[in-house]
């Protein structure tokens, strides 16, 4: 009886043992070990912020289901830490193409239809619109990041949205305004993306991004972000006009913008954020360019003596195209205009 009683004693006593040592359990039969979280990263390449309008920035922002409590993201190459990301990002992709739409004013003829794979949106007053809220980041057809603001947000089935009442082109991305096809992906610009200033040496290149999910992953997910000059460029000028004189010259105007501009009513003009102040006028004549003219004011003379050189006489009509030089990078982004005179 001794010797049976320190059998069953035993028996019971050697699975808290090997518990409390750590040995290892099978699992139970028929179960699989929990699947492994593969984080979806996005990397929007943006314009600068006007305090810093010499670096241009990358917001980053990640999903993944399980959510693995953090995601880190780091330089493929180097493996510099880049980002943590405790939470987890309002991503999603659209449903139905996007088209081009209007610059500084409400665009009325287009919708964002997207569907989320987390979070949600929700429609906001007109002034908190104006003011900032709700700004999607938009990868366009071209690869450039539009960032659309949107007063209206209507959920037309679970997790998809349909979103009216749309700023176009905001902070600085008029540039990426254009088709963007179903599919492309979205990123909601909140709290719960940082962002993070995209070094010089990066620019022009494509960056490798590798995203962990939590401290026990040790594969990772590497993405490419493409970082081109764009949003770093100098905007297109505004509020071109050009008038024939007596003697026969065109005189050519527009107005300088700056990624500089706060929006401060206080100043009569945007501070100059590309020293020199210069500029490029293209002469055009259906897309070939004939005449190319340079100067240092938003201001260009097209004379009687050019323009007979170049179409043998005054043209009844034709096109331009004006860009802000940059020392570094050369012109900026084009604002064009026609002339029929």
């Amino acid at each position: 009886r001794d010797g049976l009683a320190r059998r069953v004693t035993a028996r019971a006593i050697l699975p808290e043992l090997a518990v409390a040592f750590g040995a290892e359990r099978a699992p139970p039969a028929g179960t699989a070990p929990a699947p492994r979280a593969l984080p979806d990263l996005m990397a929007a390449h943006l314009p600068p912020v006007p305090e810093n309008p010499a670096q241009t920035r990358l917001a980053l922002g990640a999903f993944a289901r399980p959510w693995p409590g953090t995601v880190e993201v780091r330089e493929t190459h180097g493996g510099t830490v880049l980002a943590r990301l405790p939470y987890p990002a309002t991503t999603g992709t659209l449903t139905a193409p996007l088209g081009p739409g209007t610059l500084y004013t409400w665009d009325e003829a287009n919708a964002l239809e997207l569907t989320l794979a987390s979070g949600h949106l929700a429609s906001r007053d007109e002034a908190e619109v104006l003011a900032g809220a709700n700004r999607l980041a938009v990868e366009a057809d071209s690869g450039a990041w539009e960032i659309v603001g949107f007063a209206a947000a209507e959920l037309v089935a679970p997790g998809a949205y349909r979103l009216t009442r749309l700023l176009r082109g905001q902070d600085g991305t008029d540039h990426a305004i254009g088709l963007a096809s179903a599919g492309q992906r979205v990123l909601l610009l909140d709290t719960r993306v940082t962002t993070l200033g995209v070094p010089p040496a990066w620019l022009g290149a494509t960056a490798g991004l590798t995203s962990f999910a939590g401290p026990e992953d040790g594969e990772g997910v590497t993405a490419p972000a493409a970082l081109d000059l764009a949003p770093l460029l100098p905007l297109r000028p505004v509020h071109l006009h050009a008038a024939r004189q007596a003697n026969g010259d065109v005189e050519i105007g527009w107005v300088r913008r700056s990624r500089a501009d706060s929006g401060s009513w206080v100043a009569e003009e945007g501070p100059l954020d590309w020293a020199p102040e210069a500029y490029r006028v293209e002469i055009e004549d259906g897309g070939t360019v004939l005449r190319r003219l340079e100067g240092s004011a938003p201001a260009a003379t097209y004379t009687a003596a050019q323009q007979s050189a170049d179409f043998g006489g005054a043209p009844a009509a034709f096109t331009f195209r004006v860009a802000q030089l940059s020392a570094a990078f050369g012109p900026g982004h084009w604002a064009r205009g026609e002339v029929n005179a």
